[in-house]
Parts: structure tokens; C-alpha cells; sequence
């Protein structure tokens, strides 16, 4: 197969809907004149991918030239389905096409390459049918399943099965089999409770879960967390909505609920630890004990940009109720560096290193950070600046700026904002972090570009790309970044060259070239339509640009 097709289970509690999408499948056999085709869809955690890979895996003896499969997001163009195209044709054994061909010749290619091949076609989607309806195969030799939050189109070849919760009793079944329990748990509280203990930190019963009124029974309230959670409990979104519920709740909880939630609830890592869920649900909460352990666990620091406003209210009396504690002098010095260091780590990792995979929008800040954190947190920000200096933690100031650096404009004091940046720049310890340097620099020219200091915001681009090294992706970032601002100052040579030059740092068939692509065609589409068809061959460096020449001699070596 082109790709390898992972060892699954079968889906506990699904077998209505396997048999379903088996028999569809099977029946068309060589009446169709098409691919049969088969779409999961419904709301997301209700196990459709887990479905979609089970199937494929259960077909894939029968259909054993090809395995393909592909994500198509609601932004995907032409061109980008034409890289998941190419991508398809390599793994057949195809030759590459010609990078200018366009997409009805290629498409012609596809269909023709699979007319004699039995092949099985994976596509995960979020957008609707007809973003993904001109990758299906129309050879009766290959089938087709789909995942998508969106009912399918109404097609003789096309099968939809929506994606119900389970009932409690197979929700039940597969918390035993999760739990690996050797025996039906029954509608029993405590035998629940003890195989909670069984079974991964993702996979506890939330306390969100448990507080519904309209769940009266531990089968009821099982189910409502397993359909959520069962096959993508490592889902931010879902991790951030317990977490910002779970302590408001509680507290509206009877005391009996209370105790009964310290027996089953610990919140998926790593939101909240064993330990911090200790600390958090006990009779006198430690603050001192509560910030050590999320300092050193980095919780509510990883699910990215967003989770905040609900938790602000608890990290700011943390770190007030340090700040005026009756600590000695060396605990409170200590407590003092924790809270730098968490600020620092809750910026940078928020959403600086989730970004690169996310999404590429090179005008907007590399964090993403909400206003409404560096607001919120200002009134500490500046002591704390001077509590890393006194301490001569640059290590952590550096990361502190890092993050701060993508606060948006207004967000920060400008004065002091000034100052920090000239402190930052001149740090001996960033010559020996080309990766952080680079992104500071990035990240101080978007601030320059938005201010419409274009000139500062060019140097800043470009003293980022000497130190970026051979990191291909921030390459791409950087320059994509630079013809931009090139596009502003009118210079579209030069922005048609940097565009260029980001598109070759990348992998012609990754996602972060398509995501690319499709970013230059929605912000500049008459640009974007030169570089992508390569319609130009003109990629000398501009007049201005002594250092590009040096930069596209070093990208090459």
C-alpha cells in the first residue's frame, strides 16, 4: 500500500453502522460504473475516524493495489488538491508531473491511472462535499471512505451514515475494555470509580461530564463522555472546555457530589495532574503547593491560545496571594522566579510552538496571543521583567520576551516595550539560539510592518533569516513574511521573488506548502497566480536586495 494501515480493534458498540457501510460497499459491485462510496459524518468525538480506518483496514485484502489518504480543509483550492494529486500519483508509481500542469490535465491523469488499479481512498474532511467530490476515483475497481461533519451529497453511489452517540450499555463496554476490566462493570458508581484508576489520564470521567442534570445515572453519564471522548481524547478544544468548567463547577456541587468527584475525576493531562487535582479539590487548598505544581508541570500552559479567561481568576490570586504571603525571603524569591518562568513558558508554548503546524499567516503575530492576556497580566509583567534581571535569569527573560514580542499593539506599554526590545536584541545568549532569534526577529517585524515602519520591519525580516539556519519551515515563514511587506511598498518584483523563494524552502508535497498556496492565493491572487504557475523566470535579486542574493547562495548549497 502507499501508506501503511494501522492495526486497529474494531469499533466497540458500531456494528450496525459497520455492517452498513460493508454491505453498501459490497453490493454495487460491477453494476456501478463508479467508485462506491461511503461518508461517516456527524459532530466531532463521535469516533468517525476510528470508523473510516477500521473499514479501510477491514477492506484492504480485497483491495490491495493502493491505500490513499488525505485531510481536504474548506480552504483547499485547485492547486492545493492538485499537490494531494501528485502526492497520490508518487506513491502509485507514477511519474511526477510537470509542476506548471494544470488541474483538469492532471485530474484526467488520476482517473486514468486508476481505471485497472483496486485501490481504497481514505479522505478526512471538515468542509462540505464539494470541496472533496473531484478527488473520488470514477473506476467501479476502487471504493471511497469519507469523514465529514456535513451530511453527504444525494448520490446513487454515494452511502451516508450519521454517527450517533452510543447507548450507555456499549459506553459502558467500552469503558471495561479500555479499563481492561476482566468482567461487564455494571451501573454501579463504585466499581466505575476503581477501573477509573485502570485506564490513561485522557480517558477519567470529567467532571463537566458528571454535572448534567439530565443524567441521572452513571451508565447516562459514562456514555456522555465516552461519545465525546473515546477515539481523540488528546483534543485541545475538548481539554480546554473541561478545563474551564471544572473548578466553577465543583464548587456548585453538594458536598456528597464533591467527595464522589475526588474519587472519580482527574483532568486529562496535561491540563491538571494527579497531584494538582489533589491539591485543587482538597479541604484547604496550599496555594504555594498549587503554583509549585503547575510550574513544574506546565499545566494550562499546552492547548494553545484561548484557554485563559476562564483560568484567570485563579492564576492571578495565585500569584497574588504569593506575592504579599509571609514566605521567608528565599522561598519568596523562589516563588517569584516560578511565576517568571511560567509566564514565560504559558506565552511561548500558548501557541508560538503549536504555530508552524497550525497554520502559516505570516502577517499575523507567531502566537496568536489574545490581548486580553497581556492586559490582564500587564500589572505583574513589569515586575517580573525586573525580578529576571535582578536574578540574571536570561534564559527565561529571553522566552518571556519571545512571547511578549507577539502581544498585539496597545496590549504593552510602548515605552517600556521599547526598552525591553533593545535589551532583548543585544542578549549575548540569543547568538546561541538561532531558532528563538529568528522568530524574535519575526515577530518584532510584524509589529514594525503593522505600524507601517516597513523599512525596520525589512531589516528585522531579514537579520531573522540569517539566523534562522537550515529550520526549512521558518525559511518559508520569514519570506513569505518579507514579500509581503515588499507588496505593501508596491515592489512586486521583489514580493514575487520572495514568494518564490518560501515555496522552495518547502517540500513541494507537505502540508505547509498547500497551506502556503492557498494563503497567497486568498491575500494576493494576481501575485500568487505569477508564483505558483511560475510564470516568470526572473528570480534575480532586486536592486535592494544585496543580502537576498547572499541568502538564495546559501538556501542552495
Amino acid at each position: 500500500h502507499g501508506a501503511a494501515l494501522a492495526q486497529l480493534a474494531r469499533p466497540l458498540g458500531r456494528d450496525e453502522l459497520i455492517n452498513q457501510a460493508a454491505a453498501h460497499l459490497r453490493s454495487l459491485g460491477k453494476l456501478r460504473s463508479t467508485s462506491a462510496v461511503v461518508v461517516f459524518w456527524g459532530q466531532p468525538g463521535m469516533g468517525k475516524s476510528r470508523l473510516a480506518q477500521w473499514l479501510a483496514q477491514f477492506f484492504a485484502a480485497d483491495y490491495p493495489d493502493a491505500y490513499l489518504s488525505a485531510q481536504v480543509r474548506a480552504e483547499t483550492s485547485d492547486w492545493g488538491r492538485g499537490l494531494i494529486l501528485k502526492r497520490w500519483l508518487h506513491q502509485l508509481g507514477e511519474p511526477t508531473p510537470a509542476p506548471a500542469i494544470s488541474w483538469t490535465y492532471l485530474a484526467a491523469t488520476w482517473q486514468a491511472c486508476l481505471t485497472k488499479r483496486r485501490a481504497i481512498v481514505l479522505l478526512e474532511t471538515d468542509s462540505p462535499a464539494e470541496q472533496w467530490l473531484p478527488l473520488l476515483p470514477q473506476s467501479s475497481s476502487c471504493i471511497v471512505i469519507v469523514t465529514s461533519p456535513y451530511p453527504p451529497p444525494d448520490l446513487p453511489e454515494v452511502l451516508g451514515l450519521a454517527t450517533a452517540p452510543l447507548a450507555p450499555d456499549d459506553a459502558i463496554a467500552l469503558l471495561a475494555h479500555a479499563a481492561h476490566a476482566p468482567e461487564p462493570i455494571g451501573d454501579d458508581w463504585g466499581a466505575i470509580a476503581a477501573y477509573c484508576e485502570h485506564i490513561p489520564l485522557a480517558l477519567k470521567l470529567a467532571g463537566t461530564r458528571l454535572t448534567h442534570s439530565s443524567l441521572s445515572s452513571p451508565a447516562d453519564s459514562v456514555a456522555d463522555y465516552l461519545n465525546t471522548w473515546q477515539n481523540q481524547p488528546q483534543h485541545s478544544a475538548k481539554s480546554t472546555a473541561i478545563a474551564h468548567s471544572f473548578l466553577h463547577l465543583y464548587n456548585l456541587l453538594s458536598p456528597s457530589s464533591q467527595a464522589l468527584l475526588r474519587r472519580l475525576v482527574i483532568l486529562p493531562a496535561p491540563l491538571i495532574t494527579p497531584r494538582l487535582a489533589a491539591l485543587l479539590l482538597g479541604d484547604r487548598s496550599d496555594p504555594t503547593a498549587v503554583l509549585a505544581e503547575l510550574v513544574a508541570n506546565q499545566c494550562l500552559t499546552s492547548v494553545g491560545p484561548g484557554i485563559y479567561a476562564p483560568s484567570h481568576n485563579l492564576i492571578r490570586a495565585l500569584a497574588k496571594g504569593h506575592l504579599a504571603g509571609e514566605e521567608t525571603i528565599s522561598t519568596r524569591r523562589q516563588l517569584r522566579l516560578d511565576l517568571g518562568r511560567w509566564y514565560a513558558d504559558s506565552l511561548v508554548q500558548s501557541g508560538w510552538a503549536q504555530h508552524p503546524s497550525q497554520r502559516l499567516d505570516p502577517l499575523a503575530p507567531i502566537l496568536g496571543l489574545p490581548a486580553a492576556w497581556a492586559e490582564y497580566h500587564w500589572p505583574n509583567l513589569a515586575q517580573v521583567w525586573q525580578w529576571l534581571e535582578q536574578e540574571e535569569d536570561w534564559t527565561t527573560l529571553l522566552h518571556l520576551g519571545l512571547g511578549l514580542s507577539s502581544a498585539p499593539s496597545g496590549s504593552l506599554d510602548p515605552v517600556w516595550w521599547r526598552q525591553c526590545q533593545a535589551q532583548l536584541l543585544a542578549l549575548e545568549l540569543l547568538a546561541a539560539q538561532p531558532m528563538l532569534s529568528a522568530y524574535l526577529h519575526n515577530n518584532l517585524a510584524n509589529a514594525e510592518a503593522y505600524q507601517g515602519n516597513y523599512n525596520s520591519a525589512i531589516a528585522l525580516y531579514q537579520q531573522g533569516l540569517e539566523q534562522i539556519g537550515s529550520d526549512a519551515l521558518g525559511q518559508a515563514h520569514l519570506l513569505a513574511n518579507l514579500g509581503v511587506v515588499y507588496g505593501y511598498q508596491q515592489l512586486n518584483e521583489q514580493q514575487v521573488y520572495m514568494w518564490q523563494q518560501a515555496l522552495v524552502a518547502l517540500p513541494s508535497d507537505s502540508p505547509m506548502a498547500q497551506s502556503l498556496g492557498n494563503w497567497m492565493q486568498q491575500t494576493h491572487p494576481a501575485i500568487a497566480n505569477i508564483v505558483l504557475n511560475q510564470e516568470t523566470t526572473d528570480t534575480s535579486p532586486s536592486p535592494n536586495g544585496g543580502f537576498l542574493g547572499r541568502w538564495v547562495n546559501k538556501l542552495f548549497q
